[in-house]
């Protein structure tokens, strides 16, 4: 014991150290901190880990649970600054385009940018701040000459497929002479040029994909395995960009190897040598058993097994032959007798081995005495009997001795 705690020890005073996770470290973006816009909310990919400590305070040898863990966290959430037009101020009159008689006017309007930081709106103002428009204005009647009435506008094409461009449109006229009440001259030109915006819409473009992110894990634990990734991207809008429609998907999906180090496998090596046993007599002929073991040995062949089949050890059972029996031991002493009831009289059997030192010795195995029941509470059995074997080259017969009362109480 120290320091209040007690030590993992063995009975060899071994120290077991247990396993603990560290702290988590803060959580750490995994695409280098960039953030796929620059205002109004984005989505960033982040990590944090911890590590393996061992100490003697350690609870378990294992630590459980994983040693990383991700996330995704919103980024840039703060509003984009957005431009919104104010209204049109009143019309500003410009000059006629003749001295007398009837002509065209150029009026002129203006608005002003106002920003703020809706959610709905857009970084830029699409369209222009000054917006122009003709109107027909009169002077007084003119004699000689005389212009006729402009034809319809010929619109242009828009500078820009999107994002707010210019059309440039034109109309003429043409002069008649010699009207009465016309002027000497027709002041004033025969063509007028006109700018108006074109296609307003936002331009969609897509912004940079994402890093790849797993949804599951590996098929596999060793070997080699597939994972599948997928990463993401989203839509901008703006001024920049060639149509108002953004063209593919916003998710691409594929499959990545995982987990390609070789799995551990078990092959069996060869069989050892096979080591005797004892036979089972001490003379002549008998049998005994053989045995014989292998290892486990363990490596990374991708065609082996997690599990060797079979058995580390093998035993098979052979004859076996000691030397010539010579001569037999004794027999054990008789056993007691057992004495039973039956038809009026008591029967009493004296037991003993009959083997001895792999040979067999000749004589009785078992004996009975057939005895008269004897009075009830008397209890005589003061008979004493011996076997023995006296020893001999060959064969060896024996003698029994057998003396006193044939009764017992039952």
């Amino acid at each position: 014991q120290s320091s209040g705690k007690h030590l993992n020890m063995n009975y060899y005073g071994c120290v077991y150290l247990g396993c603990e996770w560290s702290r988590w470290s803060r959580w750490i973006p995994s695409n280098g901190g960039r953030c796929p816009v620059t205002c109004g909310g984005g989505i960033i990919p982040v990590y944090r880990t911890r590590t393996k400590m061992f100490s003697t305070g350690g609870r378990s040898p294992v630590c459980r649970g994983e040693s990383e863990q991700r996330k995704t966290e919103r980024c840039n959430p703060q509003g984009c600054r957005t431009c919104s037009w104010a209204n049109w101020e009143p019309w500003i009159a410009g000059f006629c385009s003749v001295t007398c008689g009837s002509g065209s006017e150029i009026r002129t309007r203006l608005r002003n940018k106002v920003w703020s930081t809706n959610q709905q709106g857009s970084s830029d103002c699409f369209g222009n701040p000054t917006e122009r428009t003709v109107v027909e204005c009169t002077r007084g009647p003119c004699t000689g000459c005389r212009w006729s009435d402009w034809s319809q506008w010929d619109n242009g094409p828009c500078t820009l497929p999107c994002g707010g461009g210019t059309s440039t449109s034109t109309r003429r006229r043409t002069k008649q002479l010699n009207v009465i009440g016309g002027a000497l001259t027709c002041p004033g030109s025969d063509f007028e040029m006109r700018t108006s915006p074109c296609n307003t819409n936002q331009c969609c473009q897509w912004s940079m994909w994402g890093s790849w992110l797993r949804r599951e894990g590996c098929s596999v634990t060793c070997g080699g395995g597939n994972i599948n990734v997928y990463r993401t991207r989203t839509k901008t809008f703006g001024t920049v960009g060639s149509s108002p429609f953004c063209t593919g998907v916003s998710e691409e999906r594929s499959t990545e190897r995982c987990n390609i180090q070789g799995c551990r496998t078990c092959l069996w090596s060869n069989w050892g040598q096979w080591v005797p046993g004892l036979c089972s007599v001490t003379c002549g002929s008998g049998t005994m058993t053989q045995t014989r073991t292998r290892n486990k040995r363990w490596g990374t062949d991708p065609e082996g097994s997690p599990v060797c089949l079979g058995s580390a050890t093998a035993t098979t059972v052979v004859s076996c032959k000691m030397a010539s029996c010579t001569g037999c031991g004794i027999w054990e002493p008789w056993g007691p007798w057992i004495c039973q009831q039956d038809l009026g009289l008591g029967k009493r059997t004296g037991i003993t081995g009959g083997m001895q030192g792999g040979c067999r010795i000749p004589g009785r195995l078992v004996r009975t005495r057939i005895c008269p029941i004897c009075p009830v509470g008397r209890s005589v059995d003061d008979e004493h009997n011996d076997r023995r074997k006296r020893h001999g080259l060959g064969f060896c017969g024996g003698v029994s001795i057998e003396r006193g009362a044939a009764c017992c109480v039952l």
